[in-house]
């Protein structure tokens, strides 16, 4: 016996949410999807250096709710955060919406942990343009696909499943 479905794997999704927006920045939460929708999404405890030499903007933590106090209690190790990134999307071209900051925020967090990803990270958006999508019409879908997927904006997990929701739109 044959069963067919409709269903169509996704490609991966990732977001990071870090201590502030410029270059002394840092990784604080990191969310990702798999094929199967299932989001996996972890606070990061802070390496040393970041604490020492980076940057915790505190408009950042009024944005995304997150404080320092909580990544020093609940965040996971980085090393373990990248090993488990590594064996869920290893091979994976995985998307975001923030490619240049997704590309910062992944490079610190792999340097820091002494290694390097077995993905790639695209951009959701660019991949809509290549669709046909104009930024306009990009725009509008954004703002639906927000809606749609409800949850706190600017927390990873939340952000993941917008960026799920946006994808099946376009």
């Amino acid at each position: 016996m044959r069963i067919f479905t409709n269903h169509v794997a996704l490609p991966c999704f990732l977001d990071f949410e870090a201590s502030g927006f410029g270059a002394g920045s840092y990784p604080i939460e990191v969310a990702w999807s798999l094929p199967t929708e299932e989001i996996e999404c972890y606070l990061i405890h802070p390496a040393r250096e970041w604490v020492h030499k980076g940057v915790w903007d505190i408009a950042a933590e009024h944005l995304h709710g997150i404080s320092f106090a909580s990544l020093e209690r609940e965040g996971r190790d980085l090393v373990w955060v990248c090993e488990r990134m590594n064996a869920q999307l290893s091979d994976q071209v995985v998307f975001c919406d923030g490619l240049v900051y997704d590309i910062f925020w992944l490079q610190r967090l792999f340097e820091a942990a002494d290694d390097s990803p077995t993905f790639t990270l695209a951009s959701l958006q660019e991949y809509c343009f290549d669709l046909g999508l104009g930024a306009r019409q990009y725009e509008i879908l954004s703002e639906k696909a927000r809606k749609r997927a409800g949850g706190n904006a600017h927390r990873a997990d939340a952000d993941v499943h917008y960026l799920i929701e946006l994808y099946r739109m376009a």
